[in-house]
């Protein structure tokens, strides 16, 4: 039990309160966080079990304020593609070769971090064609990478939901593909005590850095934080394609 609590622990749990903090404030990024920095720690498919496992309870606390607001007509599509992408991606995460899915998920990380940053979107109203491909790759890059994230946000921040219904209908797809990902691990034994125990010690911690996260806007602006955020975003891309 206590080898969990070494070095290697400690470098998870300042990555992960990072992470926290970062979603709280932004919506967005925690396994742009996590998955690259706890990947040079250990194997990229423990890194992205134990984003998966901490994500659960975050959306299990946000969900029941969330739900009345998803946009069911576009969810429906994204979710039911996502989950046939994952698969896909969760068996190269789980058969690629780990210096090679590290590099993979520095670029990624590294690209959408470039995307979100300078607020690219689509020059046209999201269509149920693009729901349909966007369901897909942020499926595959899920299972892979675990940093599926980025198709879904440009698909809801470039049509004319509000900012409450593409929230909701975000969090509805990751809830889906995060349950989906957390039994495909459970299936492929990643699921260990050890990681368990990890994550049950991490959980609380995130749970707090989120909140802080949420409540940073008396503190700094948003564009500063942003600025900051996303510095950090490419720093950890870097580390994860040369560290």
């Amino acid at each position: 039990m206590w080898a969990t609590f070494d070095p290697a622990f400690g470098f998870s749990a300042l990555a992960v309160f990072g992470a926290g903090v970062l979603r709280g404030f932004t919506g967005f990024g925690a396994g742009m966080v996590i998955v690259p920095a706890l990947s040079l720690i250990y194997t990229p498919p423990v890194a992205v079990a134990t984003l998966v496992l901490i994500e659960i309870v975050a959306t299990i606390q946000l969900m029941p304020r969330l739900v009345s607001h998803v946009e069911w007509r576009t969810v429906l599509p994204l979710g039911a593609m996502a989950c046939l992408g994952l698969p896909v991606g969760a068996w190269v995460l789980l058969n690629a070769d780990p210096a090679i899915m590290r590099r993979a998920i520095g670029v990624v990380v590294m690209f959408s971090a470039f995307i979100l940053s300078f607020g690219v979107r689509f020059s046209v109203t999201p269509s149920r064609s693009m729901a349909v491909g966007a369901g897909a790759l942020s499926g595959v890059l899920s299972g892979a990478t675990g940093v599926g994230g980025p198709p879904i946000i440009l698909f809801y921040l470039s049509g004319p939901q509000n900012k409450m219904i593409a929230r909701a209908s975000i969090t509805t797809v990751f809830a889906v593909t995060t349950v989906l990902m957390s039994l495909i691990f459970w299936w492929e034994g990643v699921l260990t005590a050890h990681l368990l125990l990890r994550c049950a010690v991490l959980v609380p911690l995130y749970t707090v850095a989120v909140w802080m996260g949420s409540h940073m806007f008396s503190i700094a602006s948003e564009t500063v934080f942003r600025r900051a955020a996303f510095a950090v975003l490419f720093a950890m891309a870097l580390l994860a394609l040369f560290g």
